[in-house]
């Protein structure tokens, strides 16, 4: 290694200050071992395509979309279910009948944002800012809306559960919310139509609740024994000699 530090430095002298400089900065690098590291992808180059896709398709489970500027797209009925939007911009953005269950809207602006009968549960709404959004009929349990700026909210008809978590000093019954204990089902996936229950066949119904099957008695037994044998008797008349 010293007799190459050497040659390096020959070379140098006769080639210029300027190759001393290049000469040292390969020796560092033959020394450690040290390579150009990738740069890492950005948010800004992955962002673009998420939104794409979620106007696409309508889905984007799980997605990282902090920082992402939605304001005043049409985005209703997407499952955006898991997904992290911290500090998004949703102003005027329309959301209606969309899923944004245990979703992180940390920061997010909804100002005037159309969330009517949107599935919010768990949804993680701290300190985000409500005003003249409109929540009518959304589903709220188990959200966490501390901190949260709720002037002008409409949320009449919109279900909260003893888990949800208000701003202090906020009434839901004065706000026309309407109280529940029992979380919602998870919807069903996307593409299958809905569940449709009959009084005949009610969904979930529990196994010791099914009715049960009726067996038929002696009776019922006999009555069906004479037929067959009327039957038979009939088809052997029916016969030709």
């Amino acid at each position: 290694m010293q007799a190459m530090r050497q040659r390096h430095r020959i070379m140098a002298a006769s080639l210029g200050a300027w190759a001393l400089v290049a000469i040292a900065s390969c020796e560092e690098g033959s020394v450690t071992g040290t390579s150009p590291q990738p740069t890492p992808t950005t948010t800004a180059t992955t962002l673009p395509l998420l939104i794409q896709q979620i106007l696409d398709t309508g889905v984007c489970f799980n997605c990282s979309l902090q920082g992402a500027n939605l304001s005043g797209l049409s985005l209703d009925r997407v499952n955006l279910s898991g997904s992290d939007l911290r500090n998004a911009d949703l102003r005027q953005a329309s959301l209606q009948a969309s899923v944004l269950r245990l979703v992180n809207l940390q920061n997010a602006d909804l100002r005037q944002a159309n969330l009517l009968t949107a599935n919010l549960i768990q949804a993680d709404l701290r300190s985000a800012d409500l005003t003249t959004a409109n929540l009518q009929n959304a589903s709220l349990e188990g959200a966490n809306l501390r901190d949260a700026t709720l002037i002008g909210t409409i949320l009449g008809g919109a279900t909260y559960s003893l888990s949800t978590t208000f701003p202090i000093g906020f009434n839901p019954n004065a706000a026309g919310m309407i109280f529940t204990d029992i979380l919602p089902p998870t919807p069903p996936p996307i593409g299958r139509g809905p569940l449709r229950a009959s009084a005949q066949r009610p969904l979930c119904m529990p196994r010791y609740q099914r009715p049960a099957k009726r067996l038929p008695g002696a009776a019922e037994d006999r009555r069906r024994g004479l037929l067959r044998a009327a039957r038979d008797h009939a088809r052997r008349r029916a016969r030709p000699l």
